[in-house]
Order: C-alpha cells, then sequence, then structure tokens
C-alpha cells in the first residue's frame, strides 16, 4: 500500500456493482476519521479488475491489486502501520444464498481493526463523513470503552449525532429504579448515556425485545447512516448473535469494532456480574 499519505483505509473491491457503495461509504468513513482512501483489488484468476478500476479512476482514488486467497490478503494489508481500518461488501449480491459472504466471514474472523460492511442493499451510502451513528451498548464497560475509544480517533464534528441503543431482553432485565418504565426511562437513559457513553450531541433509546431486532428499527427510525457495534469475534450465542442478524439485515453500513481478549475476558466477567446481581434482585421480590 501507499504509505507516503499518512493514515489509509482501505476500500476492498471485488468485480461487481457493489464496488461503487463499498468505495463511497470508504470515503465517507475516511473523512470521519481523518484519512485516504485506497482501493483494494484482489485477483481471482484472470479476470480484470474493470469495475474496481473504473470506480477509483473516476474519483481518484488509487487502486492497488494483489494476488492470493482474497480474505488472508485483505487481513494482511489491514496489518499494515499506516492502515486503520478497511470497508468492504457484506456479500456480493441483493438476497444472496448467505446473508454474509463467506470472505466477509473469514475477514471478520482474523480482523484486529475497524472494518466497516457494505450491504448490497445500502441505499445510496455518502461519500461525506456519516453524521448519525447508531451506538448499540450492552451495559458492560469492554463495549462502553470499545466505542469511546474507536470515538477519540474521529475528527471533530459538531453536526455528528449519536443515539445510543440499550434493549432489555426480558422485564426481569429493566432497571430496578423504573416504577413505571414508560415515565422514568427517559431521566434513566439520560443517567446511562452519561455514565456509559459521555460526550456531546447524544441522544437515548431503550427498546424491550431481540437486541437484533431493536437495531435495525431504532437504525430506520433515526435514519442512522452508519451502526458501530463492538465485536468479541465470534458469532456464538448472545452477543455475537445479535451482530450476525445486524449485518444480515442492516440496509446501512455496519462498522464492527474488535474487542482485544482482555476486553472481552472483562465484558463477560461483567455480565456474569450482572446476571448474578439480576437474579438475586429476582429472587427477593
Amino acid at each position: 500500500m501507499n504509505t507516503e499519505r499518512g493514515r489509509i483505509v482501505v476500500a476492498a473491491l471485488n468485480h461487481t456493482p457493489a464496488v461503487h457503495g463499498v468505495l463511497t461509504a470508504a470515503r465517507g468513513i475516511a473523512d470521519m476519521i481523518g484519512a485516504d482512501v485506497e482501493g483494494l483489488h484482489v485477483r481471482e484468476g484472470n479476470r480484470e479488475p474493470r469495475m474496481a478500476r473504473g470506480a477509483t479512476d473516476a474519483v481518484g482514488v488509487h487502486l492497488s491489486e494483489r494476488t492470493g486467497p482474497v480474505a488472508e490478503t485483505i487481513l494482511d494489508v489491514l496489518r499494515g502501520p499506516e492502515v486503520v481500518g478497511a470497508v468492504m461488501g457484506t456479500r456480493a449480491l441483493r438476497g444472496g444464498p448467505r446473508p454474509t459472504g463467506s470472505i466477509a466471514r473469514r475477514v471478520i474472523a482474523g480482523m484486529s481493526k475497524p472494518v466497516a460492511f457494505v450491504p448490497p442493499e445500502a441505499d445510496r451510502p455518502s461519500a461525506k463523513a456519516p453524521k448519525c451513528l447508531l451506538v448499540p451498548l450492552d451495559g458492560s464497560d469492554a463495549a462502553s470503552a470499545s466505542f469511546l475509544e474507536f470515538e477519540q480517533r474521529l475528527r471533530s464534528d459538531p453536526e455528528r449525532e449519536i443515539t445510543v441503543l440499550l434493549t432489555f431482553e426480558s422485564n426481569g432485565e429493566m432497571p430496578r429504579m423504573l416504577d413505571r418504565p414508560t415515565r422514568d426511562l427517559p431521566a434513566w437513559g439520560h443517567a446511562f448515556v452519561r455514565s456509559h457513553c459521555p460526550g456531546q450531541n447524544r441522544s437515548f433509546e431503550g427498546r424491550w425485545g431481540d437486541p437484533g431486532n431493536a437495531v435495525i428499527e431504532v437504525a430506520e427510525e433515526s435514519k442512522s447512516d452508519l451502526v458501530v457495534l463492538s465485536f468479541k469475534g465470534s458469532f456464538g450465542w448472545g452477543h455475537g448473535w445479535v451482530v450476525r442478524e445486524v449485518l444480515a439485515r442492516s440496509v446501512v453500513p455496519v462498522l464492527l469494532l474488535p474487542m482485544t481478549s482482555a476486553e472481552v475476558a472483562a465484558d463477560d466477567a461483567d455480565i456474569a456480574v450482572r446476571s448474578l446481581e439480576d437474579r438475586s434482585h429476582l429472587a427477593l421480590r
């Protein structure tokens, strides 16, 4: 990759019309971070990257061409010291046989830096910095720290708005002080944001039910142009299933922030403590 321009966001471009949405979203995310965009095409056989070249030439973005296994090559480039993140397609086709493509899944499994996934259904991503971010949190310190650390690396933008989403999967998970949830939740949510996601231009959304479904609904209602999710590295039960559902159903780009093994351990311990506290509270009712 070209290392002379400072920080780089890599736009991983394939041979399908999805390159246009991926490249546009990459330009917007790079603008938000304060980085340059560089295109990457990994050749598959002898096929010429005509779409990738045409898309990058049209907006003056340099395109690097590599050979080798696609996911592994993207991960190798992502490890470069000048690379701060990547943007790629969630899957090649609208309504494809798999909600998340095989290459995207392998990149997710091995990524060490933020990667944004753009669905082919994305409605004209903007080449300007995203202004409305949806940040689903689970109440753990690790998930909050993951986003706040990422936010510190962004360019200052007084127009950026952040919607913090917390989903209660059952009535038993409701905060204990909410005697009347409809009346009390806004004030509690304001305190939650101050504690778990302090900063400017914040708003709170509290929902009940399926967390993945809540993300999709709130993203549409708030007209979010980027969903930002911390990711533990596994599509297993709980948090992993939420990430999997959001990637499968979201029509706006989804940015995954990989958590370190230490952050994952701390998060799991935090969840276990809160689960014990909730059970103790229910037993005393």
